[in-house]
């Protein structure tokens, strides 16, 4: 019995200094030059990068119109820009599952015959 309540005092005394520690007591001063610095290159970074992401474009397109790849087994065409271009989020403008995924000349066929009905 002795033995069982040293080792939960002793349980208690890890806890007890995990949770009080300095982190508690923290209060943070006024930011550097560096700080200030730092922040804000982190925020032009993220910005820049969410820019970039935007006029994203399909290796194979040159940039204009729609583009074709595969998505969830079907091959699909989407715009380049608007929130149509969106993969995996929005609905694509066509889609088909009938052309196997390694015949890419099929899909383009396909897709051809597509934006000329339209």
């Amino acid at each position: 019995m002795k033995r069982r309540l040293t080792v939960i005092r002793s349980l208690r005394k890890q806890f007890n200094r995990w949770t009080s520690g300095s982190y508690a007591s923290y209060e943070p001063g006024p930011e550097t030059r560096r700080q200030v610095a730092r922040r804000r290159l982190r925020w032009l970074k993220i910005h820049t990068v969410t820019a970039a992401q935007t006029r994203r474009l399909h290796p194979d397109d040159p940039g204009l119109g729609e583009t074709l790849h595969r998505e969830w087994g079907r091959w699909v065409i989407r715009p380049v820009r608007g929130w149509r271009s969106w993969t995996w989020i929005t609905p694509p403008l066509h889609a088909n599952r009938s052309i196997a995924a390694a015949d890419r000349d099929a899909a383009v066929d396909w897709m051809m015959e597509v934006l000329e009905q339209a």
